[in-house]
């Protein structure tokens, strides 16, 4: 098996899914939704 897909949740007005650190990251530092960003790391066994 290929090794757990790592994926990111970025919850802000409406979630979005990163397949990327980086740009969940991203969305967590971006000021558009005074609700705050929640990056939520989640990983995946699928390949």
């Amino acid at each position: 098996r290929w090794p757990p897909v790592w994926h990111g949740i970025c919850v802000t007005l409406w979630p979005h899914a990163y397949r990327s650190h980086a740009a969940c990251v991203l969305c967590g530092t971006l000021p558009a939704n005074p609700s705050g960003h929640v990056c939520i790391h989640v990983t995946s066994s699928e390949p």
